[in-house]
């Protein structure tokens, strides 16, 4: 059997070894701005960045503004037929 103390040095251990991974991750990350989840999304829905421009703002893509327009008409008519009227 475990002793109380063996115990508990050895969930300290393991704690410490899961925070130091955890920040390890979180500097790789940082690191790495082409990686997370907002550059993922923000490719999704812009334009490709001109690699000549470095600063002129991305424009959205055309597939993405009709996608959303279409999704917004769709909720207005679901809201005005089943909520409003």
């Amino acid at each position: 059997m475990w002793r109380s103390e063996d115990r508990a040095s050895w969930l300290k251990d393991e704690e410490g070894e899961a925070a130091q991974q955890e920040r390890g991750l979180a500097d790789y990350l940082e690191a790495r701005p082409e990686c997370g989840l907002g550059r993922m999304l923000a490719d999704l829905a812009l334009a490709p960045p001109d690699p000549f421009k470095s600063k002129a703002r991305r424009r959205a893509r055309k597939g993405f503004v009709i996608t959303v327009l279409t999704l917004v008409a769709f909720v207005a008519w679901f809201a005005w037929f089943n909520l409003i009227r």
